[in-house]
Order: structure tokens, then C-alpha cells, then sequence
């Protein structure tokens, strides 16, 4: 895996994934100028980037980062954008399995919500006990109805939330007494003791575990399958361009070759020919009512 510095030097560097250092990790939602592999590899550094592109939030995302992995004593982080060459259809097979896992084996994963602002009672206040969540605003964000994010919440064992400012949300909620665990249970259906990882996914049955993603969006329709092979712990080889039914389909097929699990087959569909349609669902939505 590659990982980049949070030195001054912000450089990526090429790790083994059986000797790796300890690292931060970040989960986020992706906005229309993030910083790429693309843009840094020819100097290696985003210290060496052009002017233009310090005015990207993608920049100031990475940036910030690494700012707050290295104030924490983590001499690397990962994030997505600038850690995958996904130029390389090679290497992103290879991430597209290897997340769940990338993100379990982080000291740390930074969650950025982009579209949250903690309330502050006292205009410019930074006291906890002078601000307040709103949970309905809280679990209302963009990073929750996101295909990708689940596998971040429920791999990463150690979480901590951020809003836009950077205000730290988890430790505040805890000094005013509130759970973020419990309202994002609530949010998401995942039961404490998965989000507490005092059980494994493992040990839900898979219906349950497809109706985690219900009602989740993906950009590209294949991703809605990439981003529950992790959940699964299963291996499934890259097809971009087959279709979000087609992989969906074929990541159930996947699931069976290593699962006698039955609850595969409970899912509900309003569509008149419902017979029709065969053994296998065609999206998690079609499991939301699975319980």
C-alpha cells in the first residue's frame, strides 16, 4: 500500500502490507476538485505543487490530514485520492479488496463531514459545554447515505468525527454527554456491538448486512458491489462496465461460494413479474425490509 508522509516533506511512499507503520486513515465524501495521484506523482511531494492547485479543498483536505495525523504522532497517513493510482486498473483491483482491510489495520480513521457545523451557543465559542448536537443535522450528512462509507464505519476501530472547521464533534459530544455510537445506530441500523467491534460482521447473517447498504448511493453503479466485499470478506475481480445489476449479482454469487447463509434469498420486490427475477436480488435496497 502507499502512504504518505506527514512530515514537511508530504511524500508518498510505498509500504509492505505485512510490515506496515502505524497510520491514520481518512473516510470522507468526495467533492468535485480533490487532489489525485495524478496531480502529485511526478514530484512526489504535494509540497511541490503549483500555486493553482493550493486553492483546491482536495489540497486543504490532504493538508489538514496530515496536520492532525502527525499532531497525534502518526509519521503517516492514507487517504484515498492521492494513495490509489487509480490510473492503474491493476492497483485499483487490488485497493477495491484490500479496503475494509486497510481501514481495520489504521490507528485511527479522520471522518471529515463537509457538510456539518457544530452548533455553538456562543458565537466563536470553542467550549464543548457551550455548543450543542443536533442529531437529526448529525445523521443527516452526506457521508451516511454514501456506498463506500459503510465499510470505513464498520472496519475502522478507532473513529473520530470532524465537521467542516475541524471541529472535533466526538470529543464535544462526549463532554456533553451524548453518544455519536448510538445516534449513528440509529442512523444506520448497525447494532453498537459492531460499531463497538465486540462482534464481527461475521457474525450477522447476510440479509442483515445488505440492509446496512440499503438506500446507499454509489457515483459509479458497479461500486454499490465494491464497497460490500470487505463486509463480506470475500475476493471479487474488477469489471468496471458490466453494470450495477451485474455486479451485485455476481457479488451474491460470490457470497454463496463461501456461505450457506439462507437469508441471501429475503429480499422483497414490488416488481409484477417478482417470480421472475431469479434467486438473487438486483440491489441492497430490495433488503430493507428483510427483518
Amino acid at each position: 500500500m502507499r502512504l504518505l508522509r506527514t512530515d514537511t516533506t508530504l511524500k508518498l511512499d510505498w509500504v509492505n502490507d505485512e510490515n506496515y507503520p502505524k497510520y491514520a486513515a481518512l473516510s470522507h465524501t468526495w467533492g468535485p476538485d480533490e487532489l489525485k495521484y495524478s496531480d502529485i506523482i511526478s514530484g512526489g511531494s504535494i509540497r511541490v505543487l503549483p500555486e493553482n492547485f493550493r486553492d483546491k479543498k482536495g489540497f486543504q483536505k490532504v493538508a489538514r490530514l496530515a496536520e492532525l495525523a502527525s499532531s497525534d504522532g502518526y509519521d503517516f497517513c492514507w487517504i484515498d485520492t492521492v494513495c490509489i493510482d487509480d490510473g492503474s486498473s491493476a492497483e485499483l483491483g487490488e485497493a477495491l479488496n484490500s479496503m475494509y482491510r486497510w481501514y481495520y489495520n489504521a490507528a485511527v480513521c479522520y471522518i471529515f463531514l463537509d457538510d456539518f457545523e457544530w452548533e455553538q451557543t456562543t458565537p466563536n465559542s470553542n467550549s464543548a459545554s457551550q455548543a450543542c448536537l443536533s442529531p437529526s443535522r448529525f445523521k443527516s450528512c452526506r457521508w451516511f447515505k454514501r456506498g463506500w462509507t459503510l465499510q470505513e464505519l464498520i472496519a475502522s476501530r478507532n473513529r473520530k468525527f470532524y465537521d467542516k472547521n475541524g471541529f472535533d464533534i466526538g470529543s464535544a459530544a462526549k463532554e456533553i454527554g451524548i453518544d455519536l455510537d448510538r445516534i449513528i445506530e440509529e442512523q444506520t441500523g448497525i447494532e453498537l456491538a459492531i460499531l463497538r467491534h465486540e462482534k464481527s460482521p461475521k457474525d450477522v447473517n447476510v440479509a442483515t448486512r445488505m440492509r446496512w447498504a440499503a438506500g446507499r448511493e454509489t457515483t459509479r453503479g458497479e461500486d454499490i458491489a465494491w464497497c460490500l466485499v470487505g463486509i463480506f470478506d470475500i475476493h471479487m475481480p474488477m469489471s468496471y462496465g458490466e453494470g450495477r445489476k451485474k455486479a451485485f449479482r455476481r457479488l451474491q454469487e460470490e457470497i454463496l461460494k463461501t456461505s450457506s447463509d439462507e437469508s441471501i434469498f429475503a429480499w422483497q420486490s414490488n416488481h409484477p413479474a417478482r417470480l421472475k427475477l431469479g434467486l438473487l436480488a438486483e440491489s441492497p435496497d430490495q433488503f430493507y425490509d428483510c427483518r
